[in-house]
């Protein structure tokens, strides 16, 4: 017998592990992704770009998809679909496409470095920079 669990959402039972089968996470993440595009985000026609789409693509590729925050930090192994400005976009857009001041994250390890940015935002550049550092050193 498996472990179960409900959804927060639906309320929906589903086995522990799974999604809801009734996609609630990916429904409710695209509902918030899309209201941020619209009403908060800045720069949309820089994101929308052929440049940064094609750029996104070989960042997440250079770190092999991983999520240096998540590896480094907790020592855990996820995928870095976000593709984080370390010197953000509205500070320095001459930054913008600079490849060293990018890198993957998820989604929640792209809003912690955000929390992070409010109190210490320099003192967490600096820590983004040296996990790159830190990965582009590694023995291969």
């Amino acid at each position: 017998m498996a472990f179960m669990k409900f959804c927060d959402k639906c309320k929906t039972k589903y086995p522990y592990g799974e999604e809801c089968p009734n996609k609630c996470k990916g429904k409710a993440k695209k509902e918030a992704d899309s209201y941020y595009t619209t009403y908060q985000r800045t720069h949309n026609s820089f994101y929308e770009s052929r440049a940064w789409r094609k750029l996104r693509l070989v960042v997440i590729n250079r770190f092999d998809g991983l999520c240096l925050w998540s590896y480094i930090k907790h020592k855990r192994i996820e995928r870095g679909i976000v593709v984080h400005h370390i010197v953000e976009v509205k500070d320095d857009i001459s930054k913008s496409l600079d490849i060293n001041n990018l890198m993957p994250l998820t989604d929640e390890a792209h809003r912690e470095i955000h929390q992070l940015y409010k109190t210490n935002k320099k003192g967490t550049q600096v820590e983004l920079l040296k996990m790159i550092n830190l990965w582009n050193n590694r023995e291969s």
